[in-house]
Formats: structure tokens, C-alpha cells, sequence
């Protein structure tokens, strides 16, 4: 079957249009799928018995962490300016909210990266590795937060730096 010549810019204008179309809604379906089954696998894990490693390379669980206080883990690389924002939020709304544990769990980054951005920022977050747990759970993004009930349970996630999303769920946590 030949096109018409006179049709065979349109014909190629919709079929680009069409892939595009495609391509973009597959894509955001397979980010959703993903951000889904990430929150669905975090769901069933006991995070209170979960061992993690301190910057004084002592092993800790987060239920020794968190002494039964709600918790954000927040997942953060020194690379990433997002994780910058994200920290700078956390540290202004636990000044406001003390009841809430904020740990630091640091990503794929050099140790004395790490160590320099830890002294150079006033925080008073508990810092962690957090690379293993990241790369084992396949998280979908960077910056990320976990959020924990006070008795250690799993309450939800979050991706990203929309910091007005992050502050909306811990008004919920702290509300039930």
C-alpha cells in the first residue's frame, strides 16, 4: 500500500504523535507499577529489627534508634541538591516537632564526603549508611524518605523533595 504524497506528512505527524503518546504513558505507568510494589515490598518488612551501621561503625537496630519516637528515614546522597532541600526541611520541622526521630541514611557517596557535610551543617539527625539497604530494595529515586509509626511499624513513602508532600504526611503520622 503506498501513501499518498500529499498525505505523507501528516501520516508521519500522527505516528510520531502516537509513539510519543505510547511511550510517555507507558513510561509513567511503569514508574507508578514500580513506586507501588517498592511501598508494597517496605510494607512487609519489621523495620525495628532492621541493623544499620553509625558513623562511629557501631550496628545498630532502628528500634534502638528511635526509642519508640515516629521516625522519617531519609535517604540522601552529599551529590544530590534535592537531598540538600529535603535535609534542610527535616531539620526545620524536627526544631518544631522534637517527638520526631529523623535518620540520616546516607547513599552510594565517599566516607569523608559524608563526614565533611555532617560537620559542616548544624542538624541533629542520626546518621547512617544507608547504601545496602537502598540498593537491595531497589529504591526508585533519591531523595527518599520512609516514614515509621512510634512503635517501629511501617507507615509509608515518599520520593522526591516536594517537601510540601513530606510535611503533609507527617501531619497525618503524628495525627493517628
Amino acid at each position: 500500500m503506498r501513501i499518498d504524497p500529499a498525505y505523507f506528512n501528516r501520516f508521519i505527524a500522527w505516528t510520531a504523535l502516537l509513539t510519543a503518546v505510547i511511550i510517555v504513558y507507558s513510561t509513567v505507568r511503569y514508574n507508578q507499577k514500580k513506586a507501588s510494589d517498592f511501598e508494597q515490598t517496605l510494607s512487609q518488612l519489621s523495620f525495628a529489627d532492621i541493623r544499620f551501621q553509625d558513623m562511629q561503625g557501631d550496628s545498630l537496630t532502628l528500634g534502638e534508634m528511635t526509642g519508640g519516637r515516629p521516625a522519617v528515614i531519609s535517604f540522601w546522597s552529599t551529590w544530590s541538591e534535592k537531598s540538600h532541600q529535603v535535609n534542610q526541611f527535616l531539620q526545620e520541622y524536627q526544631k518544631n516537632h522534637p517527638e520526631v526521630m529523623v535518620i540520616a541514611a546516607s547513599v552510594r557517596d565517599d566516607d569523608t564526603l559524608i563526614r565533611n557535610y555532617i560537620e559542616s551543617q548544624p542538624f541533629g539527625f542520626k546518621y547512617i549508611d544507608g547504601t545496602w539497604f537502598f540498593q537491595e530494595h531497589q529504591f526508585p529515586g533519591l531523595p527518599a524518605q520512609i516514614f515509621l509509626h512510634n512503635d517501629g511499624a511501617f507507615y509509608t513513602t515518599h520520593i522526591g523533595n516536594r517537601t510540601g508532600n513530606i510535611d503533609a504526611i507527617l501531619s497525618r503520622m503524628n495525627h493517628e
